[in-house]
């Protein structure tokens, strides 16, 4: 894909337009201003090669007020003649002249016929892109020495075919505007066998340079090129997956005549507009031999009966006499720095090493160091001093929870050295519970997430326990208990109307609390219009207790009162009860449930009862059920024409089976009726299996 680089390079030059047939830049330098310009497809180099480019200035003075318009020239691409005389004078004017004059394309497929003539296409704009000189003599480039610094120039460039002025290249040049060309930075040298490796900072560099001169000294001699031709960068047209090291710089390879021999280099740019850069910075640095391969292994590293550690290594003797000696490092940890702990380099010789003042985990390295300065290094040997001493507790524990139950947990990282990482568990009360989270395994960080969610919903508070441990298994004692209240989003049971009745002028009612062991108040409401009313508080019941009754005092006894009971939860959800009416002067209380019974049959219990006889339509029978030391709470509400009702059409006796029994426990159940006009019947007596 060598075409392709060189046109995408040349053609970055940002001054392009979809429908312009040439691109066209300058650049001011001295009391001149250079002019390149490049066709932008291969039928327009075809005929610029053929017709040449025409160049027109427009002269413009300080308040932008036009002076002159005038074509400058047309430029062509020169005869072959001119270029015998001058093709051998460096390799891109006679790459350049083989392409354009001398190169055949004969071949019979169209498609390769094209796919060659598009290569020709592009190495002559590259040719044109590394040397000013070839530029000219294809017609691509001018020098305009007839400027005036107080003035500025827009120039365009178009084929002479050309019909319209979109398809023109355009630049504008202020000849005061000369900004300095950069000096590649931070250039650095990697030597090895016979070679070196030059790199530094792609940068800018791009918006600058076509090209780079390397420039080399050996042994104190002068500076010399390292080519005949400059050196282009490839790059590739997908730099997604480029890594990045190589999208930021630029790496060049050198050979070298011989190693051990002082060798300099320095690097300066070349633009497409004929311009030299200012030179790199120099370095320096002499080939060598590839490393000789006295890799130490590490035969053991223990401690010692003085607390120490001792470090024994070998290697192929065949190298002994090749190697300047050892370097002993030690890690803290695996992700750690190794650190030097020798001062000076260990002879030859050396096959042991103590370490005198060791850490109670630790990771030993031996590196040795050639003859010719390259560095070999063991594998990670560990060594981890005897200990019964746990870390301390850990510290801080905070556990904070959000509205989805998503617990988050921090702590204070314990300092020991040897601290391998925490164990985090999960209780249900203050005192108790020791759940092991994440699977049981060690948590190395010190946060954590924990999911409410995943736990029971009866549990409303979960309590956190921190336990530190050191690579010899050593535990600490489990950290005070951190407390999160579960989040609630589900509104208390209904509360409800149990019995209700008149007094002289008062209102007697007696209510089952809400089931819902979170509920902190019950409020008792009354309101005396069914549509237009406000709901007034009765009474506050804080203490909840599973039955209750207030009596209502004070009543105008020739009106209608509805009633219910508003349940609210610690959490502020509330539930409100099925309300219940009375009519003053007359007992409005509905008359109760007869025959109510249980009898065991093989699918489980059949709950039987017979309706009161009354013009009332009833909307539902609610039962009621509990085992032993349990509350009463709802357990199923049947309508007419329910699938689990059973019933003698005409008949007001009606049973329900209920199956969902455990085998050994016993259960009580208990009914009230609902009817349509809001009423209730009396509840049942409780009746047990």
């Amino acid at each position: 894909m060598m075409r392709l680089f060189m046109i995408t390079y040349l053609l970055s030059i940002p001054f392009l337009m979809d429908a312009q047939t040439t691109a066209l830049k300058g650049r001011a330098s001295g009391d001149s201003i250079i002019l390149r310009w490049a066709p932008t497809d291969l039928p327009t180099w075809e005929k610029g090669n053929a017709e040449g480019y025409v160049l027109l200035r427009h002269s413009y003075d300080d308040t932008d007020q036009l002076i002159m318009m005038e074509i400058i020239d047309t430029f062509r691409l020169q005869p072959e003649a001119d270029w015998l005389a001058v093709k051998d004078q460096n390799e891109v004017l006679g790459m350049a002249h083989s392409l354009l004059f001398t190169f055949s394309n004969t071949l019979d497929d169209p498609m390769e016929r094209y796919s060659i003539q598009e290569n020709r296409y592009g190495f002559t704009l590259f040719a044109a892109d590394i040397s000013i000189q070839a530029a000219k003599m294809m017609g691509l480039a001018y020098v305009d020495h007839d400027v005036d610094v107080a003035d500025h120039y827009t120039y365009a460039v178009y084929l002479p075919s050309d019909t319209l002025a979109a398809q023109q290249g355009l630049a504008q040049v202020y000849p005061d505007d000369q900004p300095e060309l950069p000096s590649p930075q931070n250039l650095e040298v990697t030597f090895g066998n016979l070679a070196a490796l030059l790199a530094w900072e792609k940068s800018n560099l791009d918006q600058f340079y076509s090209a780079y001169i390397i420039e080399k000294s050996v042994a104190g001699a002068d500076f010399l090129p390292v080519s005949a031709m400059p050196f282009v960068p490839m790059e590739s047209e997908d730099q997604r997956n480029v890594p990045e090291l190589f999208q930021r710089k630029v790496f060049y390879r050198d050979s070298l005549a011989q190693n051990g021999v002082e060798v300099q280099y320095r690097v300066r740019g070349v633009s497409p507009f004929g311009l030299t850069g200012p030179l790199s910075a120099t370095v320096s640095g002499r080939g060598r031999p590839d490393p000789i391969p006295a890799t130490p292994i590490i035969i053991e590293a223990a401690e010692t009966t003085a607390q120490n550690v001792q470090i024994d290594w070998e290697i192929n003797a065949v190298y002994q006499d090749s190697i300047q000696g050892f370097h002993i490092y030690r890690m803290e940890s695996l992700e750690g720095e190794p650190q030097k702990l020798n001062t000076d380099v260990l002879p030859p010789s050396a096959r042991t090493f103590l370490d005198e003042s060791p850490s109670p985990l630790a990771y030993y390295l031996i590196e040795t160091v050639d003859q010719y300065g390259y560095s070999l290094r063991s594998t990670r040997a560990m060594v981890q001093l005897l200990d019964q001493q746990p870390p301390a507790v850990p510290d801080s524990l905070t556990a904070k929870i959000d509205d989805t139950g998503i617990v988050r947990l921090e702590w204070k990282a314990n300092t020991e050295a040897d601290l391998s990482g925490y164990f985090l568990y999960l209780g249900y009360s203050a005192s108790g519970g020791n759940i092991p989270l994440n699977g049981g395994q060690e948590i190395k960080k010190t946060t954590f997430v924990d999911t409410v969610a995943d736990y029971a919903s009866s549990i409303s508070e979960i309590y956190y326990r921190i336990q530190a441990v050191d690579f010899r298994g050593n535990r600490s004692v489990q950290s005070a208990a951190a407390k999160v209240v579960r989040p609630d989003h589900t509104p208390p049971e209904r509360a409800v109307f149990k019995d209700w009745g008149f007094r002289t002028d008062s209102v007697f009612l007696l209510w089952a609390a809400s089931p819902s062991t979170d509920v902190a108040t019950q409020y008792i409401e009354r309101k005396r219009d069914a549509d237009t009313s406000t709901w007034q508080l009765v009474h506050t019941d804080s203490i909840v207790l599973s039955v209750d009754s207030v009596l209502d005092v004070g009543l105008d006894m020739a009106g209608k009162y509805y009633y219910r009971i508003r349940s609210q939860d610690k959490a502020g959800l509330e539930s409100v009860s099925d309300s219940i009416y009375l009519q003053t002067g007359k007992r409005k209380r509905s008359p109760a449930i007869t025959n109510f019974a249980i009898t065991p049959v093989p699918a489980g219990n059949r709950i039987s009862w017979r309706c009161p006889q009354t013009k009332r339509e009833v909307y539902q029978f609610v039962i009621y059920r509990a085992t032993e030391g349990e509350d009463m709470h709802m357990y199923e509400r049947l309508k007419l024409g329910d699938d689990l009702l059973i019933n003698t059409a005409g008949s007001l006796d009606f049973s329900y089976v209920d199956e969902l029994l455990e085998p050994g426990v016993a259960y009580r159940y208990q009914m009230v009726v609902h009817f349509a006009d809001g009423t209730y019947s009396p509840f049942t007596e409780i009746i047990e299996d």
